[in-house]
């Protein structure tokens, strides 16, 4: 794979730079003359710039393989999340997952917007419907429904009250619309 290629390439830069540094401490480890310091800190500055390197090479390895998991997981339709420690096993999509996918398709809105801090109205039904289905369709807590949506529990208690209020409004034939 890829990634797998990048990362060992990477790897072995960082070893041989580690040698590097290495082999300096010991060529120079006991002189406290200032030209010896003037050379080792010269080696561990380059070495610094050749990690820093390392460092912008992997994080655009990780940016390709991320972007191509996302591709994947586009095609097929779905989020399936990695079990750790199988290669290649997969667990199914989640209660939870699903109703957010179920109330994304139905308000248009995407799990994206339901997780930003923007307050217009389709997006506040949305958040809501999800905080209200997934409390009572699945045994997750307030607290747990709040970091899937990066809020405060007392803000997904809140939206789940006033999706209440609605639903018992709509079946007492009051009618609020969903829009």
């Amino acid at each position: 794979m890829l990634h797998e290629f990048h990362e060992e390439k990477i790897r072995q830069q960082c070893k041989e730079a580690d040698l590097k540094y290495r082999a300096l401490l010991i060529k120079h480890g006991h002189l406290l003359c200032d030209e010896a310091l003037k050379a080792a800190l010269d080696e561990v500055n380059g070495l610094r710039g050749v990690m820093e390197n390392l460092l912008a090479q992997l994080d655009v390895a990780i940016t390709d393989v991320e972007a191509e998991r996302n591709r994947l997981i586009a095609r097929q339709g779905g989020e399936n999340i990695k079990v750790a420690g199988i290669k290649g096993a997969r667990v199914p999509e989640s209660k939870a997952q699903k109703i957010i996918r179920e109330i994304s398709a139905e308000y248009g809105v995407t799990f994206d917007a339901m997780r930003s801090t923007k307050r217009q109205r389709p997006i506040v039904r949305a958040k809501q419907a999800c905080f209200y289905r997934i409390y009572n369709e699945t045994n997750h807590s307030f607290p747990t429904i709040a970091r899937m949506f990066k809020l405060d529990h007392t803000t997904v208690l809140h939206g789940y009250n006033k999706e209440r209020e609605r639903r018992e409004a709509e079946n007492n034939g009051l009618g609020q619309s969903r829009s």
